[in-house]
């Protein structure tokens, strides 16, 4: 109740008739939203959203704090860690396709075997796992694995410590530095491209499966002497994707591209000059991934030297 301070002899007062009083009341009327006073006359359908919406919690909180649970199952869930996240994530100088990735994650957006049901029987690209999770497509995934590992091997090979256990799932998903020596804003970049390189792979072997079943039924209906469908890109295959079953084979083709993907987007922005000028003086020149030249003016991307 806002004007809570107006005397009921002012209203008295004010009830000569029933219209004045009437007007008294509704102006004494209102909400309280944060340092703001709403009166009831000036209420508006914007405004009661608004106050609907206060008292419920943010339809992202649940998909969040399923994510923080996801990433270190034996803490608390933390919606409110994942928001931070994101907000930092966003402030970096990263292309809005890479950023999608990390956000279509946190939400369960992605077609997975978390949110579709119909994936839950199909095999991964891999073909060591059915009905591949986003642990295991963004993490565990033997396509995706020799870039998580060319990533460790270089934070062993920059700071000298064990392998085993270096690189965390939290460390990527959640851009948590794995040493204090890393630049927070570079680790970032680190985090957001390597995501959107896992992205890369699946769809590429999720392209090359689906070719090769539409060339198989093809092919079946030809044998059969039906008519087979009209060729497409799809069932013709690409020089780049062509028809591949999930085993080994595809292991060896899409994991070298996951990681030509995850290095060329390193080196994209290295050499667009979007990173922070302010960082070129703080970011250490034996920096892994990114650091500035011997002469602070651009930057290097350390896996190529």
């Amino acid at each position: 109740m806002a004007g809570a301070s107006t005397t009921a002899a002012a209203i008295a007062e004010a009830s000569s008739t029933s219209a004045a009083a009437a007007e008294m009341l509704i102006s004494c009327m209102g909400w309280r939203i944060g340092r703001r006073t709403i009166n009831l006359a000036s209420f508006q359908v914007k405004v009661g959203t608004i106050l609907q919406l206060a008292s419920r919690p943010a339809p992202q909180v649940a998909p969040m704090s399923s994510f923080s649970v996801l990433v270190s199952p034996t803490t608390e869930p933390s919606p409110g860690a994942v928001q931070r996240l994101l907000s930092r994530m966003w402030s970096r100088p990263c292309d809005g396709r890479s950023l999608e990735v990390l956000w279509r994650l946190v939400l369960n957006g992605i077609p997975t075997a978390d949110s579709l049901p119909l994936l839950q029987s199909r095999q991964c690209g891999c073909g060591l796992a059915i009905g591949p999770t986003r642990i295991h497509l963004y993490h565990q995934c033997a396509i995706v694995q020799p870039t998580w590992l060319a990533v460790q091997q270089q934070l062993c090979d920059d700071f000298s410590i064990p392998t085993p256990g270096l690189l965390q799932r939290r460390h990527i998903w959640m851009g948590i530095r794995p040493h204090p020596r890393l630049h927070q804003g570079i680790w970032d970049i680190v985090a957001i491209k390597l995501l959107a390189a896992c992205e890369s792979g699946r769809k590429n072997w999720f392209d090359r499966v689906l070719k090769l079943q539409h060339a198989t039924v093809s092919a079946a209906r030809r044998r059969g002497g039906g008519r087979g469908r009209a060729r497409s890109s799809r069932t013709t295959g690409s020089i780049h994707r062509p028809p591949m079953a999930p085993g080994p084979a595809m292991i060896a083709s899409v994991s070298q591209v996951v990681l030509a993907e995850f290095w060329s987007g390193l080196t994209e922005i290295a050499s667009l000059g979007v990173l922070p000028p302010a960082w070129l003086q703080v970011v250490p020149l034996n920096h892994p991934f990114l650091h500035p030249d011997s002469t602070r003016s651009h930057w290097v991307v350390s896996s190529y030297e």
